[in-house]
């Protein structure tokens, strides 16, 4: 986390454009994973903004390996947040999150297919599988009940 979190400083000291888009999806990862560990919301909110920033630069530089990349972590991301059970986050904005991450990693499964990215297939087969049971228990919990 210090190694990604200087060069993360340092990019953005050095670079008019700031921070490339590794170094935030690097630090990102970091920042879900302390998040996670410690289950501090702030944690989870600043990888998402580090990654919706790190998406926004890979679409200026037209690539599209490198925004599947992003919106593969962002996909996990969004997942795991609303996994994490906060007790403020309601669960319309689970909902939102879990559809977000779904979409993202349906999109991108295409192109890892394509390409035999069997590592990161793996990892969006996980998010769907998850994201998907975690949208069937929520809708299943917020369906009103009839008498």
């Amino acid at each position: 986390m210090k190694y990604n979190s200087l060069t993360y400083d340092i990019e953005r000291k050095l670079n008019s454009g700031g921070a490339s888009w590794q170094t935030m999806v690097n630090l990102g990862d970091d920042v879900l994973l302390l998040g996670e560990l410690e289950h501090d919301q702030a944690g989870f909110q600043r990888a998402v903004k580090l990654q919706r920033d790190a998406f926004a630069l890979t679409e200026q530089i037209n690539s599209q390996e490198y925004s599947a990349y992003v919106n593969m972590k962002l996909a996990r991301t969004l997942q795991h947040y609303a996994e994490a059970g906060f007790p403020d986050v309601a669960d319309a904005e689970k909902i939102n999150m879990l559809e977000e991450a779904i979409k993202l990693a349906e999109g991108v499964k295409p192109l890892f297919e394509k390409t035999g990215a069997t590592s990161y297939l793996q990892i969006i087969n996980r998010v769907l599988i998850n994201a998907n049971a975690q949208l069937a228990k929520l809708h299943v919990s917020t369906k009103p009940k009839s008498d």
